[in-house]
């Protein structure tokens, strides 16, 4: 092969417009202001509690926030600007994915650390973290990457299936029960922690994925069926086995395993009914919303981020934001919530791939989600969930996972678009620009040789 063959080799090879692609600019600064104002609220809410943590630092917990979310910030960059979507639909990375997370919801039930009577943190040592917010993230990924293959392998099956009822049950079975069978095994693991409001977005997340996938009505139905014979069988097991196993009756053992829950619920129901420590969080939400006004006390200023409102720098972030900068800070926030809504939707509806699609819509479906049930909780419209707000809540692993989750949004962006029809057209005659110029000059240097 001359120079000239291979010089216009090179430049076929490198004609891949997705080069050519960035990923989307105006998401990506939503995600810089989400986690730059998130770590400065972070650090205002946490100086008292991180204080008499350390006794004399009150900078101990924003330290390894900032760390934690530096890191995942930078390897979302990277993987959104290096790795192509193919990387993650390969088999063996679809099963690694699922027993992984499997292994780690089944650990925190043998080895997991138990606060406040629940189950839900595994340390590992380097750091602590907890399983259900793996299980939310790879949730959707997972999903994603499995319906797309086992909807091309139907696609490929269709026409060997010539009994009709064959067709739809086998379809409804692959693609519908056989993956929330899967899922099901990971609400359970979730729910006997007992982790109730994260079983609960779990589950309104997998079933969102499912309506992501595009799947036939069919396929609905046959599906559905299956499932809910699948669910009455082993409901039936669980009544018949749970009092053998615990010794008390089904109504005893839900009332004494899930009684935060019913505490949260008659709380918010009935505040009257419950002591003065059950709906001390939202009293004192209340009044740091309330004495925040239009334009809040100032930042740092809030008194009751001052061991007053229990989890200030956590769950009731949001209150803090409120007393300090007021209703034009928390309004600020839930329209970065809503930009990056219809920046991710965006990037989901511009996807060329139905993987890239569910990804997209999945992340940002997600991220949405625990952001307005969070908002819901602070302002006392939902009740206490124990839910944090994305980017802005103490939890370092967990905000690294919503900061990936971003990531993978920027990676759809950046290289599973549609192409832009005018901009393939400039390319492709670019393209033959250059390879006329290569040809002219290696004609020239020919010549020059001969004579």
């Amino acid at each position: 092969m001359n120079q000239k063959q291979k010089s216009i080799q090179s430049l076929d090879q490198n004609a891949d417009y997705s080069g050519f692609r960035k990923m989307d600019l105006p998401l990506l600064i939503i995600c810089l202001i989400l986690c730059t104002f998130g770590l400065v609220m972070m650090f205002s809410s946490s100086i008292s509690i991180s204080f008499a943590r350390t006794g004399d630092s009150s900078s101990a917990l924003i330290s390894k926030q900032i760390g934690i979310t530096g890191v995942a910030l930078l390897a979302s960059i990277f993987m959104a600007r290096f790795v192509h979507l193919n990387f993650f639909r390969g088999r063996w990375f679809r099963n690694t994915l699922y027993i992984v997370v499997t292994v780690f919801l089944a650990l925190v039930l043998i080895r997991g650390q138990t606060i406040n009577g629940a189950k839900r943190w595994l340390d590992l040592k380097i750091f602590t973290f907890q399983p259900s917010e793996v299980a939310k993230y790879g949730a959707v990924l997972w999903l994603s990457l499995e319906l797309e293959h086992l909807k091309q392998q139907m696609q490929k099956l269709k026409n060997k299936w010539r009994d009709p009822w064959q067709k739809f049950w086998r379809q409804g079975w692959h693609l519908l029960t056989l993956p929330a069978c899967k899922m099901l095994v990971w609400f359970g693991l979730i729910i006997v922690q007992p982790h109730f409001s994260a079983a609960l977005i779990f589950a309104i997340v997998v079933f969102a994925m499912f309506l992501f996938a595009g799947l036939q009505r069919s396929v609905w139905i046959s599906g559905s069926i299956q499932l809910v014979a699948i669910l009455l069988i082993l409901g039936l097991l669980l009544l018949v086995i749970l009092p053998w196993f615990t010794g008390m009756s089904n109504s005893d053992f839900l009332s004494k395993r899930f009684a935060h829950v019913f505490r949260r619920l008659d709380a918010y129901q009935d505040p009257g009914s419950v002591s003065a420590d059950d709906i001390m969080q939202i009293k004192q939400a209340q009044i740091a919303l309330g004495s925040g006004g239009l334009t809040g006390v100032g930042l740092g200023r809030s008194v009751q981020k001052m061991n007053w409102l229990p989890e200030a720098h956590n769950d009731y972030v949001l209150a803090i934001i409120g007393e300090e900068l007021g209703f034009l800070g928390t309004a600020f926030i839930l329209l970065l919530f809503i930009a990056f809504m219809f920046r991710g939707f965006s990037v989901a509806l511009g996807a060329k791939s139905r993987a890239g699609l569910m990804i997209a819509a999945g992340y940002t479906f997600f991220i949405v989600l625990q952001a307005l049930i969070n908002f819901g909780v602070a302002t006392n419209l939902l009740p206490a969930t124990g839910i944090s707000l994305p980017f802005f809540s103490s939890g370092g692993t967990a905000n690294a996972f919503f900061v990936l989750a971003a990531g993978m949004i920027l990676l759809v962006s950046k290289w599973d678009q549609k192409e832009d029809p005018e901009l393939s057209r400039i390319l492709v005659r670019n393209r033959r620009e250059q390879q006329q110029s290569v040809v002219a000059n290696s004609n020239q240097q020919e010549v020059g040789t001969a004579s």
